[in-house]
């Protein structure tokens, strides 16, 4: 019989208690397991214990009972009003309390204060605090902390005062918010963050309650959950502008992060608010009407026209993005061209001659000779037109000039370092990011290099692109190479795409393709689906294409067969060649059989079988062996979003698991709360491994994955390989991929500049 269907776990019980024990807790989750008492011994799942109470000579009853869930951090020693559910752990195979909320009244008296700065610090130094200070907690709780003088607490000092300031905060401040918040995963520094750092905890607490909207600006936090808050704090948000306000700037975010438009017809918007709150839709007119007046966080285009379906809506920060990007881009154009001579341009296409050991067609010499006449160029051409040896001959050309080589992530640059001779970096390494959205180089300072070369462009987003114009010096000479065939940016915009579109720019067109290229099925048959052309219109069990033979097709109308024969050729490839010579692409991260959450287990059980020492973070395993992809940045332990290694250790710290992974010779080691940040790389989604390439690639196409295919995700998946490209698909899936319609076709403003 399962235990848990023993107990009731739908009430709510309400409670008081003490916790007596810290079993764990994390900051970055907000989840704590605290063992508490509580004198209420009606409650279920609480233990009797008993005590000999030396002083007074008695035997002292205690209930004794676990909590454990999101929380804030909570002090030992003092009292918390609870609102918990009772909760059975698969995991522990035991019961405890799942808080709702957890909160505490703030202290009055000296001595309710004494013992609860006894719990943060020590019994001398909440002696020290009170004196010179006997409403201490007051006055942090409202923001009159500046008022207090640590050159009058003796063993006091800023680092001790901030860890009793915090400890107030989040314990008494907006015990009542963070009730509602924390259980979101949403902290007293992320609130406090988001309004600009308010230090004032009433101040703090007005703001959210006057428009809690604002909490949707939080990463992670959706509008619904938000708005769920809102209204369950006051109803009369269900009708008001805040929360139309607020729909329309995360609906537009939204439409930009998943499809990259930068606009959508008033007609759309207005559905979306009939469809989710459709109380609001009368301010709807209202809020438009506002904005032609006074924009403040929407763009409206009434593109000559009084029918209201053919306006364009979009964010105004996506506007004047796009915008920005514009000015800039005809600013870098229309400046004097970076000096250059004849005799320096024939130098540097000799050397690149040598140096590849092959020489330039004349379309790529003209090619070369044109981009030193403007000091904006675009360089671009379908796969095996030589876009990375016209990139080498650039940089030969300008060697005596300060040059910066940068692309997306940090594989794409190992390869661009590769293919040009010349260093390259991430463009945020290059730009100095100091986390996901600050930078040291921008408008006020800016980048010390006379040439600028771009690499994989097309996969560029409007924030990025924007990021870097900013930070480069107007006479610098800027180069974008890629391909626009490609996938497209992940966010908003399609800012390479665009510009590759206007005629007043210079465009640099590659058309050719090499004699020896020409021989490989994967450059033609790449170059035929990127024109919309089927490869394989007749399909068979097994098909090979090129003078080369490197371009081969399976069809099975069976997802699982296609699966068997992805693993079963990805190990024969490790078998002769090594794990870093092969990888399977497929378009989805989790949800079906052929995703890579899926094929990453499969293999790792197959590959790893005999291999015990493992480290868990949710239902992902790492074990000694593991190949190994970094998807975040970060600059600390100098590791960049994309960078590939191999698991080599795994120990205790004594404050918990660390995993050991090496990167090529860098080891670098994530704690278990890390571990978000990696996933294992024998298997990638397409735009995971975009911009990189690798000599054999297994692409998986079936139906589960119809919303993702497209011309661009064929022809991306194809051009990763370098000797050998295996196409495993189902046949109607295989056709949607050359019939459906082009995921480029997005919707911005820059296409009407």
């Amino acid at each position: 019989m399962d235990i848990s269907s023993k107990v009731d776990t739908t009430t709510v019980y309400e409670f008081k208690m003490i916790p007596i024990v810290e079993l764990y807790y994390n900051e970055e989750s907000v989840y704590g397991v605290y063992k508490f008492f509580t004198k209420q011994s009606f409650l279920p799942m609480i233990k009797q214990t008993e005590s000999y109470d030396f002083e007074s000579n008695e035997i002292k009853i205690k209930f004794e009972g676990m909590i454990a869930g999101r929380t804030q951090r909570l002090t030992l020693g003092t009292e918390y009003d609870v609102k918990a559910k009772v909760e059975y752990s698969k995991k522990y195979k035991n019961y405890n309390y799942s808080p709702i909320s957890v909160s505490q009244g703030l202290p009055k008296t000296l001595d309710e204060q004494k013992k609860f700065l006894q719990s943060v610090c020590t019994p001398l130094q909440a002696e020290v605090l009170l004196e010179q200070y006997p409403d201490v907690v007051q006055m942090i709780v409202d923001g009159r902390d500046g008022e207090i003088d640590l050159n009058k607490t003796k063993g006091i000092k800023e680092v001790t005062f901030e860890n009793i300031k915090n400890k107030v905060l989040d314990n008494y401040a907006i015990s009542d918010i963070l009730a509602l918040l924390v259980p979101l995963g949403i902290s007293f520094n992320k609130i406090r963050k988001l309004l600009g750092g308010e230090p004032n905890p009433t101040i703090l607490k007005e703001k959210i309650l006057d428009d809690p909207y604002i909490l949707s600006d939080i990463d992670g936090i959706s509008f619904k959950v938000v708005d769920s808050i809102a209204v369950g704090m006051n109803p009369e948000f269900k009708v008001s502008k805040k929360r139309i306000i607020s729909f329309i700037k995360n609906y537009l975010k939204d439409v930009g992060e998943s499809s990259g438009h930068t606009w959508v017809l008033y007609e759309e918007l207005e559905n979306a608010i009939l469809n989710n709150i459709q109380e609001c839709s009368e301010l709807f007119d209202e809020i438009i009407n506002e904005q032609f007046d006074f924009s403040t966080f929407i763009h409206v285009d009434k593109k000559d026209s009084e029918d209201k379906n053919k306006w364009l809506v979009g964010s105004k920060y996506y506007y004047d993005t796009e915008l920005k990007i514009w000015n800039l881009i005809n600013k870098f154009n229309d400046s004097e061209p970076l000096e250059i001579t004849d005799e320096e341009i024939e130098n540097g296409i000799k050397v690149s001659e040598e140096e590849q050991g092959f020489e330039y067609t004349d379309e790529q010499k003209q090619i070369l000779i044109d981009i030193t006449k403007n000091n904006f160029n675009l360089l671009t051409g379908r796969a095996g037109t030589g876009k990375s040896s016209v990139s080498r001959g650039i940089l030969n050309i300008y060697s005596k000039y300060n040059i910066a080589c940068a692309t997306l992530s940090a594989k794409a640059a190992i390869r661009l370092q590769e293919t040009s001779g010349f260093p390259a970096q991430t463009i945020h390494r290059l730009l100095g990011a100091q986390g996901l959205s600050e930078f040291t180089y921008n408008e006020e300072l800016k980048l010390p290099y006379s040439l600028i070369l771009l690499d994989e462009a097309s996969m560029l987003n409007g924030y990025l692109i924007v990021s870097l114009l900013k930070a480069v010096n107007e006479n610098c000479k800027i180069v974008m190479v890629g391909d626009s065939s490609q996938l497209p940016p992940i966010g908003y915009a399609n800012v390479f795409s665009d510009i590759l579109a206007k005629e007043n720019l210079q465009r640099n067109i590659l058309t050719k393709i090499h004699r020896q290229a020409a021989k490989s099925g994967i450059i033609t048959d790449g170059n035929m689906i990127r024109n919309g052309e089927n490869p394989i219109p007749q399909k068979s069990f097994k098909t090979v294409h090129g003078e080369l033979e490197d371009m081969f097709y399976m069809f099975r109308s069976s997802r699982e067969e296609l699966n068997d024969i992805a693993i079963k050729t990805f190990f024969k490839t490790v078998e002769a060649e090594g794990q870093d010579s092969v990888i399977i692409l497929t378009p989805r991260k989790k949800g079906c059989i052929n995703s890579t959450k899926e094929i990453n287990k499969t293999i790792q059980s197959i590959l790893l079988k005999d291999e015990n020492r493992e480290i868990k973070y949710g239902d992902a395993v790492y074990k000694i062996g593991s190949k190994i992809i970094n998807i975040k940045n970060d600059y600390d332990k100098n590791i960049m979003n994309g960078e590939i290694g191999y698991a080599t250790n795994i120990y205790d710290s004594g404050n918990g698991e660390v995993l050991v992974v090496n990167f090529d010779g860098k080891e670098i080691e994530y704690t278990k709360s890390e571990l978000k940040t990696i996933d294992l790389a024998w298997a990638l989604s397409t735009h995971k491994f975009q911009g990189s390439q690798i000599y054999t690639v297994i692409s998986i196409i079936d139906n589960t994955h119809f919303m993702l295919l497209s011309q661009e995700y064929l022809y991306t998946t194809i051009s990763r390989a370098i000797k050998r490209c295996l196409v495993l698909a189902e046949p109607w899936a295989f056709d949607k991929c050359i019939s459906i319609e082009s995921t480029n076709k997005r919707n911005t403003w820059m296409k009407g500049f």
